[in-house]
């Protein structure tokens, strides 16, 4: 077997490229659970809640008020799950944490959602850890 440094730079290219997959999909990393809700009484109940927080990888008490002030209403989490005060279905509360997920965890400039939340004197900037573009954000909902 030949040495690297004996290679030819075509002999390397057609190497590489017969590593790559045949099939390349374009698949989403980034998909938010749909809500799993239940409307008791006067109370929505958010059974999910816990892992929705986990896939947006923020805090459960920054997606809580966030929701809450979306909703216009009150609520508490208990163990892993949201209790509102209020009936609200599946598909709006949905929609509120695609605004969420737009405004806080996606990165405006490459669309990856690897990024985190830092406070530099009064102003919150969205840091993306793939691209390394950093975006002030609202303070709406902190």
């Amino acid at each position: 077997m030949k040495h690297v440094s004996e290679w030819s730079y075509e002999e390397m290219l057609d190497r590489a490229l017969s590593m790559l997959p045949q099939k390349i999909s374009r698949g989403e990393r980034f998909k938010l659970p749909i809500p799993n809700t239940s409307i008791i009484g006067n109370r929505t109940i958010v059974y999910n809640f816990k892992e929705i927080c986990d896939v947006l990888n923020r805090d459960i008490k920054h997606v809580l008020r966030f929701l809450l002030r979306e909703l216009g209403t009150a609520g508490d989490v208990e163990d892993s799950r949201l209790i509102l005060q209020g009936r609200f279905s599946s598909s709006t509360i949905f929609n509120i944490l695609n605004r969420y997920a737009k405004l806080f965890v996606i990165c405006p400039v490459c669309g990856a959602p690897d990024t985190y939340i830092t406070r530099e004197k009064r102003v919150f900037i969205l840091v993306c850890t793939a691209c390394g573009a950093r975006t002030s954000v609202s303070a709406r909902g902190f």
